[in-house]
């Protein structure tokens, strides 16, 4: 199983804490840098440091294999550009040649080597999930999806396509599915980490989707299993409280925060605690500090609203409103923009303007992402270039 899909982490810069809708309408844009080095270290160890030198009498692929080992990708690059789609193992030569324009950052000309490479032979799992993480990284869902779906096929027993299909569809709200998905790779024994970001997805998943009660039992297991998971205390903590078992909430919510005072869940517990037990000013210091730690998230911003107003707090509370407006907006625009880059894949104009909207709610990450990805479909869109170039000298300057 190669690298390159499964080496998250997936980049989403706003969406909803614990709202009753689907939290993120984004698609996830998967960093594309992919820790390239680890590729290639056992090549060193197995070839002891030495660089092998291809014969004249090796095949093609031979050679391609030696490049590739030993990080000479502009020959890889060059012998695949040399041959035809009718070369024996042209198939394995393009797709070394895509891993090599990822280790040079061309994403562009990695995605149609890993094309050219399926187009002659599909059952190639690990080209697939490379393709298919660069699909899902340009926002093009359905490609990157029904991709990771034929890899699951191809490799039954391999959990780490449904671990990225449950982060996929949980991502952009498909919450049922998105369950499914994480239960599908929990059957598959995963390794520990990958549990336990499968089992926190689950448990996610049910939640938003409005499945309190189904999610309790998975809490109290995953607990068992991990008892100094802050992010699962916070998760038990925000699930109680739906639930109706305030006192229950709260200690849930104390044994987060004491482990990492910035759990967003457990501190959204605790403020819904001091507002309802008519302490708003203890929940808007909670509120303010949940949203200095992750900012844009609407129930976070209608919450202290309500915090702020009950105090006598007018003027707060009038540009709290404003900001849960903008942010609303905002989300409700990407929402629109992600659905057009689902069905216009080879566009780059819905990825830039989806850049600008990241700018404005200072998501540099994911704007950078976007207008990287407008490029890689059209170098010469010199607007994404511009807000590129913009977006790296703030970036600096800070």
């Amino acid at each position: 199983m190669g690298v390159a899909l499964f080496l998250y982490p997936v980049c989403m810069e706003y969406g909803s804490l614990n709202s009753k809708k689907p939290r993120n309408p984004l698609i996830p844009l998967i960093i594309m840098g992919l820790a390239l080095g680890s590729l290639f270290l056992p090549w060193r160890i197995w070839l002891g440091g030495r660089t092998v030198e291809p014969s004249k009498k090796m095949a093609a692929v031979e050679v391609a294999r030696i490049y590739f080992q030993s990080q000479r990708f502009d020959q890889l690059i060059r012998l695949a550009g040399s041959i035809t789609p009718k070369t024996p193992d042209a198939p394995e030569i393009y797709a070394l040649a895509g891993q090599s324009f990822l280790a040079r950052g061309e994403v562009g000309n990695a995605k149609k080597a890993f094309e050219r490479s399926l187009e002659i032979k599909l059952e190639q799992p690990e080209a697939i999930n490379y393709l298919a993480a660069i699909y899902l990284a340009s926002g093009d869902s359905a490609r990157g999806l029904a991709l990771l779906e034929l890899s699951a096929k191809l490799k039954p027993d391999d959990y780490h396509p449904w671990l990225a299909m449950g982060k996929v569809r949980q991502d952009m709200g498909e919450l049922e599915l998105a369950a499914k998905a994480y239960e599908e790779c929990l059957k598959r024994n995963p390794e520990d980490l990958d549990a336990k970001q499968a089992r926190t997805g689950r448990i996610r998943a049910l939640m938003d989707n409005h499945k309190e009660s189904d999610a309790q039992p998975l809490i109290s297991e995953a607990l068992k299993l991990d008892p100094a998971n802050a992010e699962l205390l916070g998760l038990a903590a925000i699930s109680a409280q739906t639930l109706g078992r305030s006192d229950e909430a709260e200690v849930l919510s104390e044994k987060s925060l004491a482990m990492n005072p910035d759990e967003s869940n457990a501190l959204m517990t605790k403020a819904q605690l001091a507002f309802l037990n008519n302490q708003p000013a203890i929940a808007e210091e909670v509120l303010k500090k949940a949203l200095s730690a992750k900012p844009n998230q609407p129930p976070l911003l209608q919450l202290l609203m309500q915090a702020q107003a009950r105090q006598g707090k007018t003027g707060e509370a009038t540009e709290t409103k404003k900001n849960f407006q903008v942010v609303s907006d905002r989300i409700l625009k990407m929402d629109k923009l992600t659905k057009e880059i689902s069905q216009k894949p080879d566009d780059p104009k819905p990825r830039y303007e989806m850049g600008l909207l990241a700018v404005e709610g200072k998501m540099q990450v994911l704007a950078e992402q976007c207008f990287r990805a407008a490029l890689d479909i059209d170098p010469k869109f010199e607007l994404a270039r511009q807000a590129l170039e913009d977006l790296v000298k703030l970036g600096a300057g800070q």
